[in-house]
């Protein structure tokens, strides 16, 4: 997802110059970045495949779909989001990046989110409406804005659990601590032929900092200075605990 909003934003930024309409630059927007899609989304589990405006009915789409590997947990969370969640989520990622909003506060555009499965089947359309994409949030409003996602995402994850990571692990349990700033994720890893070396772990904490770095929803958490901590078990016993803190991914 990173990198999908390092391309729109850079392209909608050159659009701005141009002193065209702006429904017209919402269309050339679509026709330049769909000549890069597909592009690889949140932790490389979606794939923006194409954008489409609707200039009648003045509603920009972006259409995303899942890796095959992910289309029962991706689906599982997108049915679980509330509407309230995934407004919240979305003005809290874009917030700060103003040359994301511009055009679309320009053109009064409404904006639209449809997921899919890998095979195609619709998950959900989610619209965020441009009176809500135009609102200026005081740092009050942004503070309390990722709280709320803060408790309620962590929340969401604990109640699809267990989910299969992979062949080998669980997440069993997540967990948000509040007062401590702390999100903890439980595992329980189904094989012992794992020798934790220092190699090993090395490789895994420079993994797990990638993904908190590069993952667009965690960040409320890392805006707030959360400490991460992955907890892995093997038969009810701990068998590696991995700490990232601010200054792992900051």
């Amino acid at each position: 997802m990173k990198r999908i909003f390092i391309i729109i934003a850079a392209l909608t930024l050159c659009l701005l110059s141009y002193g065209k309409s702006a429904k017209s630059q919402l269309e050339e927007l679509v026709e330049i970045t769909n000549k890069q899609t597909p592009l690889f989304g949140n932790g490389m589990t979606w794939t923006l495949d194409s954008v489409h405006y609707d200039r009648d009915r003045n509603l920009f789409t972006y259409y995303y779909s899942s890796l095959l590997i992910y289309d029962e947990i991706l689906s599982k969370n997108i049915q679980r989001l509330s509407e309230k969640m995934f407004k919240h989520q979305v003005c809290s990622n874009l917030s700060g990046k103003k040359g994301d909003l511009d055009l679309f506060k320009k053109a009064k555009a409404d904006l639209g989110y449809q997921y899919k499965k890998s095979t195609g089947e619709v998950i959900r359309t989610f619209i965020l409406e441009n009176e809500l994409l135009s609102k200026e949030f005081t740092a009050e409003e942004m503070k309390e804005n990722d709280r709320f996602i803060m408790i309620e995402s962590a929340q969401n994850a604990n109640a699809q659990c267990p989910i299969n990571v992979d062949m080998y692990t669980i997440m069993t349990s997540c967990s948000y601590d509040e007062q401590n700033y702390l999100l903890t994720y439980n595992y329980n890893v189904t094989t012992d032929n794992i020798r934790i070396t220092e190699d090993f772990e090395n490789r895994m904490k420079n993994a797990l900092v990638q993904l908190v770095q590069s993952s667009i929803s965690l960040n409320p958490y890392k805006r707030n200075n959360v400490t991460f901590k992955y907890r892995y078990l093997f038969n009810g016993k701990d068998l590696k605990e991995v700490i990232i803190m601010p200054i792992d991914y900051k």
